[in-house]
């Protein structure tokens, strides 16, 4: 029972459990509105794969915040992590980045190569121009 729990845990399983959840609490929300007959406009309309796509995204996004803080603040790499974390978002919106077939593998390897150049900014003493570009 153990190995199924950690196994869930460790492949992200519950985010698409979460938003499942959520999108049918959601899009029941909605039907019952529209069937009272309140106007929902283009909400009403829209299949439940579509809630619940935009419910992983959301929890996701979350999770990758979440899974950042925590490195570091145990490594004591909070203001690095966070450069590094926001100077790549802003670089991928031009270069696109790199995809992976599966959402863990993206989270993991986003999580060991921002962790890895955030400590590399704290502890190769260089000048503040150098340190700020790696």
């Amino acid at each position: 029972m153990f190995t199924y729990i950690k196994h869930y845990i460790l492949t992200f399983r519950y985010i698409k459990l979460i938003s499942y959840i959520f999108a049918k609490y959601l899009h029941n929300k909605i039907q019952k509105y529209h069937n009272q007959g309140y106007d929902m406009g283009k909400c009403a309309k829209y299949n439940i794969q579509v809630y619940y796509y935009g419910w992983q995204i959301i929890i996701g996004g979350i999770n990758k915040f979440l899974l950042l803080i925590i490195p570091g603040l145990l490594l004591n790499i909070l203001p690095q992590l966070l450069l590094v974390t926001f100077s790549f978002a802003s670089l991928r919106i031009w270069t696109g980045g790199l995809h992976f077939d599966s959402y863990p593998k993206c989270s993991y390897v986003s999580l060991l190569s921002f962790t890895l150049m955030a400590l590399l900014s704290k502890y190769i003493i260089l000048n503040q121009l150098i340190t700020a570009l790696i």
